[in-house]
């Protein structure tokens, strides 16, 4: 049986990766706590507000946007499709997603005014996309798989790069790892750090998952030069980071990289997700016990650190500021109050 770990690692990954009956457990009436967790791997936030997918009445899932200024909520979709992987500008005023449209294969990036909720298409791809990060200059860094046959015939989307987006609408491949998944980008001046999952067999270029081992990380990093738009290609196997006892996660970094935040698992029976913040400057780490089933993977903005805890009826979003030991209670956003949210269906540019 998989674990809860891995069921927050893989299986909200396989969601992107086009696996129908992952989608169709998630987008069931009831959510179990895996379920929870599972959506838990998306989550953005600004200064003013969060994002992070939520069911609607049909079980398609939607973008939740919450306000922290006003308290209000906004529940965007698209007909026929599911939303995933929500990204806020640090200028508070765009939202970056990715559309699954039902039954088809490809996906498509989509960006929103988070004001006007004007939105316009800016990649469509016959392969899945996830994780669109901005980075400069309109250009945005996301990972890509192209589809491969099953040897069902069905579709597979297992060998997962990095792709940088141009001014121009250029897609430009970056890497060629073809790991089977790359998620959570958190770019800095000089690198990109990462969390990534299941190298291919003639490209060992991270460690294979070992159970037996007591400290265990998928965050990786990789040199970025962003003016000559290229990655380095690493020329031997690449080290995990922050190696502790659990498995670390879904790391945020702010864009000077002197603060970084990640998950951490504690097995307690069964698994939970806690939050660690390293300065980098300091060396000072901290880390936040989850008081439900665990924390969202966290969103570094500027200084602070984001994250949503995830309980059984309730979303807390919370906030760890500079010098502060515990977190800030931003928003509390219960499942009730969710479903009470008509869906606003999003308005493309013409």
């Amino acid at each position: 049986m998989m674990s809860d770990a891995y069921a927050f690692v893989s299986l909200a990954f396989r969601i992107l990766f086009g696996i129908s009956i992952v989608m169709t457990s998630i987008t069931a009436n009831a959510q179990s706590r895996s379920d929870r967790l599972n959506l838990a791997a998306y989550f953005a936030a600004s200064t003013r507000n969060a994002a992070f997918p939520v069911k609607d009445s049909k079980g398609s899932l939607a973008i939740l946007l919450v306000n922290f200024e006003t308290g209000k909520r906004k529940k965007l979709g698209i007909r026929g499709s599911h939303l995933l992987s929500p990204y806020l500008s640090p200028d508070r005023k765009r939202l970056l997603f990715v559309r699954h449209p039902f039954g088809e294969g490809g996906r498509e990036i989509v960006s929103c005014d988070t004001e006007s909720l004007l939105c316009r298409s800016v990649l469509k791809s016959d392969g899945s996309i996830s994780s669109p990060v901005e980075i400069s200059d309109g250009r945005i860094l996301y990972v890509e798989s192209p589809k491969v046959p099953g040897l069902k015939g069905d579709a597979r989307y297992h060998r997962n790069d990095f792709w940088l987006l141009d001014q121009a609408g250029r897609a430009l491949q970056l890497t060629n790892m073809r790991l089977y998944q790359i998620s959570s980008i958190g770019v800095t001046e000089n690198a990109v750090y990462f969390s990534a999952y299941g190298p291919p067999r003639d490209n060992p270029i991270i460690p294979k998952y070992d159970p037996d081992l007591s400290k265990q990380s998928e965050i990786f990093k990789l040199p970025f030069d962003r003016a000559l738009r290229k990655i380095e290609s690493p020329s031997r196997p690449l080290e995990p980071l922050f190696l502790d006892y659990g498995i670390s996660q879904s790391p945020s970094v702010s864009p000077d990289g002197s603060l970084i935040a990640y998950l951490r698992t504690t097995n307690l029976g069964n698994y939970r997700y806690d939050l660690v913040i390293e300065d980098q400057g300091s060396h000072e780490t901290r880390l936040i016990t989850a008081a439900g089933f665990g924390f969202s993977r966290p969103a570094v903005v500027g200084k602070s650190v984001y994250a949503n805890l995830i309980n059984e009826d309730r979303h807390w979003i919370q906030v760890a500021e500079p010098g502060q030991r515990t977190m800030k209670r931003l928003a509390e956003v219960t499942d009730a109050s969710i479903n009470s949210v008509e869906i606003t269906y999003i308005k493309f540019e013409q």
